[in-house]
C-alpha cells in the first residue's frame, strides 16, 4: 500500500513516482518493484542537502544547503518541492541552475523536500522567521571569533568528510570537527592558525564531541580554511 507524498524510484530506468493519491498494491516498473525513496534530515559536516527554509512576510525563499550543493551535469537537484496545508508547489531545475525557490504563502507551515540525483530524497520542515536582513552590534558580540592553532588532525573512522582537529585556544585546548578532508591532507592542516566559532553550543557527531567551528569559504572551485597572513597569538579575539 502506497502513502501520499510518497516518492518511488526505479532503479532499471531511473522513473520517478511522487504519490498524490494513497492506493493498495505494489509499484511496478520494468518488472521489477519500485524504491520507496526515504526522506533524509540529517547530514554530516557541511550541509549541502537540506533545505534551508526561511520566512519573511508572506514571501518563503528556499536554498538547498547551508552550503550551497553542487549544480553539475552529473550531480545537482532535481526539483525541490514546497507543501504546505493547503497548497503545494514544485520547481524542476537542471545543471547550472541555481538550488533556489521563492514563493508567496500566507501559510505558517511547511515542509520541503529536496532531490538530489546522485544521493537522493532530503526534508526539512523548520522554518526561520526573517525579520530584517542586518544584525545590530550586539548580535555580533554574542559570536566568539577567535585564532585557534591547529595542533593535531586524526581522520574519524566511518566518515569521507569529517576530520578531527585538535586547536589551542591560549590556554585551552579543544576538538572540533570539521567536513573538510576532501579539501586538505592532514599535513596541509596541522600547526596552521585558523579563524574558529568559540562559542558554538556542542555538537555529537559519529561519536566525537565538536566543541566550535573551524571558517571556511566555498564556492564551485573548491573551499579554503580560513588561515592568518600573519602570527598572531592563540586565543585571540576577533573584533
Amino acid at each position: 500500500m502506497t502513502e501520499s507524498r510518497q516518492v518511488y524510484k526505479c532503479n532499471i530506468c531511473g522513473n520517478i513516482v511522487n504519490i498524490l493519491h494513497a492506493g493498495m498494491g505494489q509499484l511496478v516498473c520494468c518488472n521489477a518493484s519500485m524504491e520507496l525513496m526515504n526522506e533524509k534530515g540529517q547530514e554530516e559536516g557541511l550541509e549541502k542537502h537540506l533545505p534551508v527554509i526561511e520566512k519573511k512576510g508572506d514571501i518563503l525563499k528556499v536554498k538547498v544547503g547551508e552550503v550551497a550543493h553542487p549544480m553539475e551535469e552529473n550531480h545537482f537537484i532535481e526539483w525541490i518541492e514546497v507543501i504546505s496545508n493547503n497548497e503545494s508547489w514544485i520547481r524542476f531545475l537542471k545543471a547550472g541552475d541555481k538550488p533556489e525557490m521563492e514563493i508567496v504563502s500566507k501559510d505558517k507551515d511547511f515542509v520541503v523536500r529536496s532531490f538530489c540525483n546522485v544521493h537522493g530524497l532530503w526534508k526539512s520542515d523548520k522554518v526561520v522567521e526573517s525579520k530584517n536582513e542586518f544584525i545590530n552590534f550586539d548580535d555580533f558580540e554574542k559570536v566568539d571569533l577567535r585564532i585557534a592553532e591547529i595542533t593535531d588532525v586524526l581522520p574519524i573512522e566511518g566518515s569521507e568528510k569529517l576530520l578531527k582537529l585538535r586547536v589551542r585556544l591560549g590556554e585551552e585546548e579543544r576538538q572540533i570537527l570539521a567536513g573538510i578532508s576532501k579539501f586538505y591532507s592532514i599535513e596541509e592542516l596541522k600547526n596552521k592558525k585558523v579563524v574558529v566559532v568559540a562559542n558554538l553550543e556542542p555538537r555529537m557527531m559519529f561519536g566525537e564531541e565538536s566543541r566550535g567551528m573551524v571558517l571556511a569559504a566555498k564556492d564551485e572551485n573548491g573551499l579554503s580554511v580560513i588561515v592568518l597572513d600573519r602570527d598572531i597569538a592563540s586565543g585571540t579575539k576577533l573584533s
